[in-house]
């Protein structure tokens, strides 16, 4: 869906650099760097403790566990 949008030139957004190179965009749509201030923070992912989990929450939580290493090597 913010694919979509960000397509239809609709929104903007702020994300890791590695989900941005995943995302076919079209020639007008940009990317800008954020170098400065150098900083970082760690964020977390919260969700209820239910078995079984919904669908959506358990496709979410396997996404998550499958970028966590990634996103966590980049500078």
């Amino acid at each position: 869906m913010l694919a979509t949008h960000l397509r239809a030139g609709v929104l903007s957004t702020v994300m890791p650099r590695a989900m941005a190179e995943e995302l076919a965009m079209p020639d007008g749509i940009v990317s800008i760097p954020i170098v400065a201030p150098d900083a970082s923070t760690l964020i977390g992912l919260v969700v209820a403790k239910r078995d079984p989990q919904t669908p959506l929450t358990a496709a979410l939580v396997a996404e998550a566990r499958m970028l966590a290493p990634s996103l966590s090597t980049m500078t």
